[in-house]
């Protein structure tokens, strides 16, 4: 969030707040902040709308994605690097599965699209993606690891 004030002849100010992590498309919230009795006043309920508006700016939509990894007999791989990637800013995240071979990534914008893969000893997963237009809060994409899948590493 980075804000700026911007000041004027007499008691007003011009204050702008900009909102958003950056990954998405950022809120640009304004005001006018003035010392009462002056020439510049701030109409009733306009405090409490501007707390409104700037908790819907900071309020972003996110979701979940989860899943299991498995070899190409069924069974649970621990120990399996599931890589997630954000479409918009080729971020990669990663997590590393458990005895239970399960993964989970939160804190998911929803206006971005993401591509999934796990690997384990040189074997990988095929690519999966999580498109923007799914609308599910916690998606789940389940991945096979195959042993012969080098062909499925991303270059």
């Amino acid at each position: 969030m980075r804000a700026s004030l911007q000041t004027w002849s007499g008691s007003c100010s011009q204050v702008s707040c900009r909102c958003g992590s950056g990954e998405g498309k950022d809120v640009v919230v304004r005001w006018l902040s003035c010392i009462p009795s002056r020439s510049c006043k701030l109409l009733p309920g306009t405090a409490a709308f501007l707390v409104l508006l700037t908790t819907v700016a900071l309020s972003q939509q996110t979701r979940a994605l989860r899943g299991r990894v498995t070899d190409e007999d069924g069974h649970v791989v621990a120990g399996a690097v599931v890589q997630l990637q954000n479409s918009s800013t080729i971020w990669i995240r990663s997590y590393i599965t458990q005895r239970d071979g399960l993964y989970y990534f939160d804190e998911l914008l929803t206006n971005v699209s993401y591509q999934v893969q796990a690997n384990y000893h040189g074997g990988y997963s095929h690519i999966r993606s999580l498109s923007k237009f799914n609308s599910r809060t916690v998606a789940t994409v389940n991945l096979t690891i195959n042993s012969s899948s080098s062909k499925f590493r991303k270059q």
